[in-house]
């Protein structure tokens, strides 16, 4: 896969290049619950996740397939 790797765990693909770059993909997202400068919170299934970074924006959302990009800096799941 080249410069990226990649982790799956908890209903989500994660993929991370050498530049810091994150791309985060699932298809259980049950709605965005919160966006902020820092942060983005959803649901998948029954959790709540957060994922706080640096540029992070949604690339895609379609019927439950969440597509983001950015610097993921860390993953929360409530």
């Amino acid at each position: 896969m080249d410069d990226w790797s990649l982790a799956a765990a908890a209903g989500l693909q994660l993929w991370t290049g050498k530049a810091r770059e994150t791309v985060l993909y699932t298809d259980r997202c049950g709605g965005l619950l919160e966006a902020g400068k820092d942060y983005l919170r959803f649901k998948i299934g029954k959790r709540a996740c957060t994922v706080w970074g640096k540029g992070l924006h949604i690339v895609s959302f379609d019927e439950g397939r969440l597509l983001l990009s950015g610097e993921a800096e860390r993953i929360e799941l409530d």
